[in-house]
Order: C-alpha cells, then structure tokens, then sequence
C-alpha cells in the first residue's frame, strides 16, 4: 500500500472529523503528527479527537504536546467545546497557562522585532498633516525590500497626492 501524502491525511482527519469517526480522526491526526511533530496545531486538533473520543488522558498528553510546540490560543482552548470533557480534569488549567505563556512571549517577541521595523512612509510634496489624505500602501514579495519597492510607486503617490506606506518585514 501506498503511504498517504500530508494532504491526503489532512482531507482524511477532516472527513473523518466531519462523520464523527473517531478512530479514522485518530489514525489520521496520529499520522500527521509524526510527519509533522513539532507543529501544535496538529498536536491540538488531535486533542480535540481524543476528547470526542472519550480518551481523556491522551487528549491532555496531545494539549501537552501542543503547549511544548509553541501554541498560543489560549481562548481557543478555554472555549472549544470539543475539549467539554477534559476541561476540569487535572492538568487542563496548567495546560492553559502554559499556552497562555506562549502567547504572551510570542506577542512579546513579535513586538521587539516590530519596533525595528519602522514602515517606509513617503508623504508627497506639500502634504498637509492636518487633512485626510488617499493612501496607498505597496506590499513587496519574498526577497523584496521596502526601500527598493518604494521607488515603483513614489511617482504614482507623488501624482495623486497620497502617502505612501511600504511595510517593511519582519525577520
């Protein structure tokens, strides 16, 4: 037989969710979960089955799992009702703190990075700070860079009398 791809098992967790099949969601997730072993969401969703499933302690090791990779939807957690029945077992509300934990270092580490990264702003010749104004804001791609970007829309901006806004990445 042949090994299923990675989207193969995606529409296969997925149906099989959708039916309410658990083992097939369990052999799926399970699946994906060794091609894929640090992704949290993976190990999340994979919690959500073993809680439909009746199966609480290996959806609390998948929770677990999901907060060692980095998971930081802790509203998610508290909320989902497919986790109903694993909700007030011991170790749910250390889970969600952990995760909790996550979101604040990653929004913490997101904006370190994000006061470095000023957006490139051109304002046109004669622009008034006190007047709305039309703004056109230019995206460049992957390898691309605000500065260089910028130059293909400063003249449009200088023609319409607009601000220009080029982000710049993240890195």
């Amino acid at each position: 037989d042949a090994v299923p791809t990675e989207a193969e098992l995606v529409r296969t967790f997925g149906s099989a969710y959708q039916a309410k099949d658990w083992p097939a969601a369990i052999a799926a997730g399970s699946a994906l979960s060794k091609l894929r072993p640090t992704d949290a969401t993976i190990h999340y969703n994979l919690a959500c089955v073993y809680a439909l499933a009746e199966k609480p302690k290996l959806a609390l090791a998948q929770l677990e799992a999901s907060a060692t990779h980095g998971f930081t939807n802790d509203a998610l957690m508290q909320q989902d009702t497919d986790l109903a029945s694993v909700r007030a077992l011991d170790g749910f509300a250390a889970i969600v703190k952990r995760v909790t934990g996550n979101r604040v270092a990653a929004r913490a580490e997101f904006e370190k990075k994000a006061d470095k990264v000023k957006p490139l702003i051109i304002t046109p010749p004669g622009f008034n700070h006190g007047l709305p104004a039309p703004v056109i804001v230019a995206l460049h791609g992957f390898g691309g860079n605000a500065d260089d970007f910028a130059g293909l829309y400063r003249a449009v901006a200088k023609e319409r009398k607009a601000l220009l806004v080029v982000p710049r990445t993240v890195h």
